[in-house]
């Protein structure tokens, strides 16, 4: 073989398509296209942020079930536009000094890099992706579920009664859970029979749903007068005889709060192992 010969390789169309598919614009590169490689890039985190904010428009199922469609097409797209460029360098592609496999490794570790960057951006700031595991929010929130939590919602404004909020566990505070703001800083919050009183006055608890068993656990039907100090939230399931909330182990700081739930994306039924469809780009209220 030739030094002239050993400088040309085919570009495999698979191997284009793989490369892309690991890091979007890499098989763009690998073919001898690295400025179309590195707008492949832009343009797939660009449609990323374009589908996490879709999300969140009140248009179920289509502000989840579309956005995700059109994701996985504009990927078939880069991947197609990778074997494309694969073949449009012909049989004798003349290598360039970035065509080498650590080159290669090392676009993808900055890839890495960069994605895990974003997430923790994102998990931190934006929104943050929750499965439920109980039945305590039910029939609001099912087993199964899978939500997506805004994370700037407290930014915007403070919480506010009827919030579905997910918050750092006060008794151990490795867990996270998700309940119902009924309580707000400053009001003293008390139950009487299963009715809910703020300031001495009863509230609309339209999103309570009870058992009616014979059952009775101090204090889930009656509570004293509870003042709550500053910057505390008092929450409850809204499967509220079925609920391990306020009522037990008190109110949630303020600081503690991560985010108000805003979406389910996903739903899986464990008993009868199908997918709830009717769930999906669900918003929560």
């Amino acid at each position: 073989m030739t030094a002239e010969a050993a400088r040309e390789r085919k570009r495999v169309p698979w191997r284009a398509a793989l490369l892309g598919f690991v890091t979007p614009g890499l098989g763009h590169l690998y073919c001898g296209r690295p400025l179309r490689g590195l707008s492949v890039h832009a343009v797939a985190w660009c449609f990323w942020a374009v589908v996490l904010l879709a999300f969140f428009l009140p248009f179920p199922p289509f502000n989840v079930v579309v956005p995700l469609a059109a994701l996985f097409l504009v990927w078939a797209l880069i991947l197609r536009d990778a074997m494309s460029c694969a073949r449009a360098a012909g049989l004798t592609y003349r290598l360039k000094r970035y065509n080498r496999w650590y080159v290669y490794l090392v676009v993808f570790g900055v890839a890495a890099v960069e994605q895990e960057a974003v997430a923790i951006v994102i998990r931190t700031h934006l929104a943050q992706a929750f499965k439920f595991p109980s039945s305590s929010m039910a029939p609001t929130l099912l087993i199964g579920d899978h939500l997506i939590v805004d994370k700037r919602a407290y930014n915007l404004r403070e919480p506010q009664r009827g919030d579905l909020v997910v918050f750092i566990y006060p008794p151990d505070r490795s867990k996270v859970f998700i309940k119902r703001v009924i309580g707000l800083p400053g009001e003293t919050v008390e139950l009487r029979n299963k009715h809910v009183l703020i300031n001495g006055s009863e509230v609309g608890d339209s999103h309570a749903k009870f058992s009616d068993d014979d059952r009775t656990v101090a204090p889930r039907d009656s509570m004293a007068p509870f003042s709550l100090p500053h910057g505390s939230y008092f929450v409850v399931g809204d499967n509220r005889d079925r609920s391990y909330d306020s009522r037990f182990w008190g109110p949630v700081a303020r600081e503690d709060l991560l985010g108000r739930a805003r979406v389910i994306y996903f739903s899986w039924d464990t008993d009868a192992s199908r997918v709830r469809w009717d769930r999906i780009g669900r918003l929560l209220e």
